[in-house]
């Protein structure tokens, strides 16, 4: 029967290095010259492959949480940054301190974006903006839209805005003829804010010039507004309506 011999294993040669020459960036880790070395703790390659220090970090602030976001507002005003830790949202001054803006903020990454001189940021809790003084939820800033124009005052008229999903708040347009005191909104269950109207430009105050039933959407004015002239649009109301997942 044939045997086979099981070769000795061959003990790799051993290196020695009487001089170590650095590090050697320039060339394949594996055609690196034994006196060098591939690569070196803290040093990196500069763009002429000469070694230089590995770029560090500098404490600029400290602040007591996890940083879920750094953020920038530049405008014609000024300059500034913003700092998301845990749940508030901080003014970082150039000499390090933290400011506390707001709490509230999501305990998650945020995100922002410029826009208008703004700076406006999302943390999946609350969409705000930040203007280089104060910051506040975009929902007290956004835009109104008039919802009904040309609206009679028995209620009707034209849709023309659809309701911005980030505020109740929104506005109706009638036409007075010269003798109705009451006028029919385009919905009913208003919120319990101040309701707000214009006659011919001039402002009214509820509860002086007119009272507010919210539960029918009916405002019922002291006097009735004059006639409108030519169709134009003489009478405007606006009016919060809060509804639950709109915003969300």
């Amino acid at each position: 029967m044939s045997r086979y011999q099981i070769p000795v294993s061959k003990q790799p040669d051993p290196v020695v290095i009487q001089q170590f020459r650095g590090v050697d960036f320039s060339a394949d880790s594996t055609q690196v010259d034994p006196s060098r070395s591939p690569d070196a703790l803290n040093m990196i390659a500069d763009q002429a492959f000469f070694p230089v220090k590995r770029t560090g970090y500098k404490r600029v602030a400290q602040g007591s949480g996890r940083v879920w976001g750094l953020h920038r507002l530049t405008n014609t005003k000024g300059e500034w940054v913003l700092a998301h830790i845990g749940t508030s949202l901080y003014r970082l001054d150039d000499s390090g301190v933290l400011t506390k803006l707001c709490d509230g903020m999501g305990a998650a990454s945020s995100q922002s974006f410029v826009m208008g001189d703004c700076l406006y940021l999302l943390d999946g809790t609350t969409y705000r903006q930040f203007d280089g003084t104060t910051v506040r939820p975009v929902a007290e800033v956004a835009y109104t839209p008039t919802v009904r124009i040309g609206a009679p005052p028995a209620g009707g008229g034209t849709d023309f805005e659809a309701v911005n999903l980030l505020t109740p708040t929104r506005k109706e347009s009638f036409q007075a003829d010269g003798s109705s005191a009451t006028f029919q909104l385009s919905t009913n269950g208003l919120d319990s804010r101040t309701v707000s109207a214009t006659v011919a430009g001039a402002a009214k105050v509820e509860g002086t010039d007119f009272t507010v039933d919210r539960a029918a959407g009916k405002i019922t004015f002291k006097i009735a507004p004059p006639k409108a002239v030519q169709n134009v649009d003489n009478v405007v109301i606006t009016y919060r309506k809060t509804i639950s997942d709109h915003r969300q």
